[in-house]
């Protein structure tokens, strides 16, 4: 486990690769890394705690690797750089405000076939950016109503 508030406030921090042992993020691990651009999740890791990343606004892509089942509140909000996430299969929750503050985020990438239980996490964000799923599961994603239906467009691929 990478423990609670381990890198935060690290400014200098770039990028990081984290090691395969570690199975959790804590909360606030990187809050205020406001340099790191890169962080390399390894696939052993099942939960990303509350704010993790808060506050990274050089973090520009990040790609959460399969075993994760949630994603907890506010992990990535106000990494105002932030344009492309991937969230595999397994992500069955994604908490309150996780995108708040990400408005350069043009890409949100969903590997399930069912979109993930979310609070309000995405309302004011979503125009701008294109939701993409499955094929096929674009009429269960807008179904499921808010924030699915709010993405400026859903693409199946």
């Amino acid at each position: 486990m990478i423990p609670i508030q381990t890198f935060d406030g690290c400014l200098n921090l770039k990028e990081i690769t984290l090691p395969e042992k570690i199975d959790s993020i804590g909360s606030f691990a990187f809050e205020d890394c406001s340099s790191l651009v890169s962080v390399s999740i390894p696939e052993g890791v099942t939960s990303i705690e509350y704010g993790a990343f808060r506050g990274c606004t050089s973090l520009a892509s990040v790609s959460i690797p399969e075993g994760v089942t949630s994603i907890e509140h506010c992990t990535f909000e106000g990494c105002t750089s932030l344009a492309s996430v991937s969230i595999p299969d397994g992500v069955t929750s994604i908490g309150e405000r996780v995108f708040l503050g990400c408005n350069s985020l043009e890409k949100l990438h969903i590997k399930s076939e069912n979109p993930p239980v979310t609070g309000s996490w995405f309302k004011e964000d979503c125009e701008n950016c294109t939701l993409y799923i499955p094929q096929g599961c674009k009429t269960t994603y807008i179904n499921a109503g808010e924030p699915w239906t709010l993405f400026k467009d859903i693409i199946e691929e």
